[in-house]
C-alpha cells in the first residue's frame, strides 16, 4: 500500500536520495595496485561513465575521496579536485584520509586494506528488472573496455544483479511450469476420456483464469515481480 511506512520510505529514498537499488563494479588486482594514479584515474573515468547512464542516480568510488583530499590540501580550490600524478602523493592522501575514523570507515566501503580490490557503488531508483539488467550489462562492458590491457579484472555484481536474476528466473520458470501443467492436464483428460476433444476442452477452464489475471495486471500496469508472478500459479492450482 502506498500509505504503508515502508512504501513511503522507499518513495522518499527514490525521489529525494540516491534510490533503493544498487549494484557494484568489483575491481581486482595485485596488492597496492589500486594506489597507482593511472588506476585511480581509470576508476574515476569509469564511475563518471556509469553515472552518465540515464538510469543511474549516483556512483561512489575511492577516486572521489582522493580528489576531495587533494582539493582540501589546496585550500578547497575546486580546480584541485583531481588525481595527482605522483604515486607518493596519492598514497599520502589515502593515508591522510584514513587518519579520521569516519574517513577510515568510508574508505573501507570502496577499497580493501591492501589496496588489491576496489569497488564502485552504483545507486539506482526503483525500476523494472530488465532496465537494471541493461544498466549492469552496460557497466560491465564499460569496465572491461576501460581496464583492458591492465592487471585489473572488473566484474559487475551485487544485490541488484542477484534480484534481477531472481526475477528473470521466476518468470521463465513459471512459463515452463505452465506449459508442463497444461500438457499434464491434457494428457490426464485424454487418458480418462480417450478423447483429444475432451483433453483440449479441459484446458479452457485452466487457461482462462490465468490469461484473465495476467491480462488485467498488464492492462492496469501491475508489473510481474517476485510476489505477483505467483498469482497465476495460485489460480492454476485452484
Amino acid at each position: 500500500d502506498a500509505r504503508h511506512p515502508l512504501s513511503r520510505s522507499a518513495a522518499l529514498i527514490d525521489d529525494q536520495l540516491a534510490g533503493v537499488y544498487s549494484f557494484h563494479v568489483l575491481l581486482e588486482g595485485p596488492a597496492d595496485s589500486m594506489k597507482a594514479p593511472d588506476i585511480v584515474r581509470r576508476i574515476e573515468r569509469l564511475a563518471a561513465s556509469i553515472a552518465a547512464l540515464p538510469t543511474v542516480r549516483k556512483t561512489t568510488s575511492m577516486a572521489d575521496h582522493v580528489k576531495r583530499t587533494n582539493q582540501e590540501l589546496h585550500d578547497g580550490d575546486p580546480a584541485a579536485a583531481v588525481i595527482a600524478e605522483d604515486p607518493l602523493v596519492v598514497a599520502q592522501e589515502l593515508l591522510l584520509f584514513t587518519l579520521n575514523d569516519d574517513g577510515r570507515r568510508e574508505l573501507e566501503r570502496v577499497v580493501s586494506s591492501d589496496f588489491s580490490t576496489a569497488q564502485i557503488i552504483v545507486r539506482l531508483p526503483s525500476m523494472g528488472s530488465d532496465l537494471v539488467f541493461d544498466t549492469i550489462q552496460t557497466s560491465q562492458r564499460l569496465a572491461t573496455e576501460l581496464f583492458a590491457g591492465t592487471s585489473i579484472t572488473a566484474s559487475a555484481t551485487g544485490s541488484g544483479r542477484l534480484f534481477r536474476a531472481l526475477d528473470h528466473y521466476l518468470v521463465t520458470s513459471q512459463i515452463s511450469s505452465f506449459t508442463t501443467a497444461f500438457l499434464a492436464v491434457f494428457a490426464a483428460m485424454f487418458v480418462i476420456f480417450r478423447s483429444v476433444r475432451f483433453g483440449v476442452l479441459a484446458l479452457v477452464p485452466n487457461l482462462f483464469p490465468v490469461v484473465v489475471v495476467l491480462g488485467v495486471m498488464g492492462w492496469i500496469g501491475i508489473s510481474l515481480n517476485v510476489a505477483t508472478v505467483m498469482v497465476a500459479s495460485v489460480a492454476l492450482g485452484i
